[in-house]
């Protein structure tokens, strides 16, 4: 399986759990429905991880993008010969 983002190796975390909580769900099951339960919980948890992850990756770009031009306008502007003071922009 591959997995995409900045999963690294956790993609197969999603599918371990769900085979491991699979038979306390479907431990009643009958056979012919087992498969489809197994199925739906499987793809359910895989689902859920994706999301997590593409969200947790959307956010940490967003805040890497803003916090990075903001570390670099600051630096820019303290680093100017003319000091200005805190004092002086509110007047």
């Amino acid at each position: 399986m591959a997995v995409t983002g900045c999963a690294g190796g956790l993609g197969g975390v999603g599918l371990t759990a769900a085979f491991a909580v699979g038979p306390a769900f479907l431990g009643d099951a009958r056979r012919t429905g087992a498969f489809f339960a197994g199925f739906f919980l499987t793809v359910l948890v895989f689902l859920t991880l994706l999301v997590f992850l593409r969200v947790a990756a959307f956010v940490t770009r967003v805040f890497l993008r803003f916090a990075l031009l903001l570390a670099f306008f600051l630096v820019a502007i303290y680093s100017l010969p003319i000091r200005v003071t805190p004092s002086q922009l509110l007047g």
